[in-house]
């Protein structure tokens, strides 16, 4: 048969996605991939192309390729590349292929909405400045810590479940964490740069280590939390990027981020004559479905990854900082691993149980 003939014999009646693959050694489409799409009847269906990264594609290629599909009344999705090295077997190949797909969320038709939350967030018994927000049992969909200081991997998102837990509204404040200090509860921050020392009153503390975080939690009868914890405590069971939704802008009141233009590396264009954190929940219109406010931006958050993920480390820096303007770090999958003892000027944490 004919390419022509192979796709007229094609039903696609029900289908509502077509995955549409480039043969392995091309970099665009074919002439008989082309005349397989002019044969087809798409209208309605979302076309997806993929290809392996072993060989790229051209972008020539994928515009004549979107054009065809249009012209044949489908949608044209962003093209799905998968890491595909040569001789794989076929088990293998599958579980990169899930894995790619699992890296592209606006590709998912999970047949289900997604789970309806409210916030239920009350005064702490014990902590007069404090807050807690109660978690429903769920899931939630988490990226998975690489190396210390690398970036969280979100090509293979975790569906992970959570038993029901309280948590902090706002990070640990300054004021807190120095009654632990004063108890003999709590060691002195091990940062001593001038960003850390104006961490006071009901600002976030920040400079502490992982080991500095878990002692005041478990001296006020808390953990930290495991970022199954955390990512269901940012957004549910829902697969938006951000703690509030699906859109980031800037000036928009969602939670205090860096200038523009800023990066963590670029400490020195912060003013030292003043705190760059803000008080807790100052930005509510950036709050997480269960109520928590800063899970973006503020102070990183430390979080327990020794109980879910079997790291060597166990530590884990999420939520973005005052000093990150790249909307990719504001992520609720945006992460990296964080050593034991390290505390810094990013560094802030938040009490769960």
């Amino acid at each position: 048969r004919t390419w022509k003939q192979a796709a007229r014999d094609l039903s696609l009646s029900g289908v509502e996605d077509v995955y549409l693959g480039f043969p392995i050694w091309e970099r665009m489409p074919t002439p008989q991939m082309l005349s397989f799409i002019a044969a087809l009847d798409l209208k309605g269906k979302r076309v997806v192309p993929f290809y392996t990264t072993l060989h790229s594609v051209a972008p020539e290629g994928l515009t004549t390729l979107t054009q065809d599909i249009r012209a044949r009344g489908g949608t044209a999705a962003a093209p799905l590349g998968l890491r595909v090295p040569l001789y794989d077997s076929r088990s293998q190949v599958i579980e990169i292929a899930r894995e790619g797909l699992h890296s592209r969320p606006d590709l998912w038709r999970p047949g289900r909405k997604e789970e309806a939350v409210r916030p239920d967030c009350r005064p702490h018994p014990a902590r007069p400045e404090a807050r807690l927000c109660r978690v429903t049992a769920g899931k939630a969909w988490a990226g998975h810590p690489r190396g210390d200081f690398q970036d969280m991997d979100e090509s293979g998102l975790r569906l992970l479940d959570t038993a029901a837990f309280e948590i902090d509204e706002t990070e640990v404040t300054a004021a807190e964490y120095q009654r632990c200090r004063t108890a003999g509860a709590c060691p002195p921050p091990p940062c001593k740069d001038s960003l850390c020392l104006y961490s006071q009153g009901r600002l976030p503390q920040i400079g502490v280590s992982y080991n500095g975080a878990q002692d005041f939690c478990a001296w006020i009868g808390m953990r930290l939390p495991t970022l199954a914890e955390w990512t269901r405590a940012a957004r549910a069971d829902s697969l938006a990027p951000y703690p509030w939704g699906r859109d980031f802008k800037f000036g928009a009141g969602l939670g205090n981020f860096g200038p523009p233009g800023t990066t963590v590396t670029a400490e020195d264009s912060v003013p030292r004559d003043r705190s760059p954190l803000t008080a807790g929940c100052s930005f509510p219109k950036g709050r997480s479905p269960f109520g928590l406010c800063d899970m973006a931006g503020n102070a990183g958050e430390l979080i327990d990854g020794h109980s879910l993920l079997g790291l060597k480390a166990g530590v884990v820096l999420v939520g973005g900082t005052y000093l990150d303007s790249d909307p990719s770090a504001f992520r609720v999958t945006s992460g990296f691993r964080f050593p034991k003892n390290l505390g810094m000027y990013l560094t802030g944490f938040r009490c769960a149980k």
